[in-house]
């Protein structure tokens, strides 16, 4: 009779049953980490974590319960979406090797190279400039940290699992990053992050 009395009284239960569970912030902030530990929830940060929960007894125990999947089969999902996971990584840890040592080097290496000829210039004219050496040099260390981390990253792709592999494109990433932040917009071969913020 009244229909919007008993939706309200649906609501104040749904969510009073399950408000444990109920976070209105950021997830993927320090904040969240913090409240799931205050309220004894699972915080699974990765891919690899979150398939654990297809091989806990209860879990099996109850998809055999209700007929949702065997043993067997939550068992083979598992083995299933943990290969295809580990794939993708290689491939994203592929392309990221090949991305950094054929697109970015490249330029990278240019741009120490004018840096170089600007500073022989100043050098044989007597001007002066003190932040061109610093400059180079620091520029300089870090194409060597690209270098590094490059074949640290093909060393994971071929010995190492995908927490390595992800942890080396994380460090690849960063010092990519940087560089990014140093080079001429003209001569950066990729969009850059705050050109692709206003791509509509």
């Amino acid at each position: 009779e009244n229909f919007e009395a008993e939706v309200a009284a649906i609501i104040r239960e749904t969510v009073s049953k399950h408000k444990r569970i109920i976070f209105n912030g950021d997830n993927y902030s320090q904040d969240w980490e913090q409240e799931a530990a205050r309220r004894k929830l699972p915080n699974l940060r990765t891919t690899v974590e979150a398939l654990q929960p297809l091989l806990k007894k209860e879990n099996i125990e109850l998809c055999e319960k209700y007929g949702v999947f065997s043993e067997t089969e939550l068992k083979s999902r598992y083995e299933v979406f943990l290969s295809e996971y580990e794939r993708r990584i290689r491939i994203e840890g592929a392309l990221s090797l090949e991305l950094a040592r054929n697109v970015i080097l490249p330029v990278v290496q240019e741009d120490l190279t004018a840096r170089l000829d600007l500073l022989d210039k100043s050098n044989r004219t007597n001007i002066t400039v003190s932040a061109l050496q610093q400059g180079a040099q620091n520029f300089a260390d870090k194409m060597n940290n690209l270098i590094n981390e490059c074949a640290e990253l093909e060393n994971a792709l071929q010995y190492s699992g995908t927490a390595e592999i992800l942890s080396s494109m994380e460090r690849l990433r960063k010092t990519v990053d940087f560089l990014e932040t140093q080079i001429d917009d003209r001569r950066w071969p990729l969009p850059k992050y705050r050109e692709m913020l206003f791509i509509y």
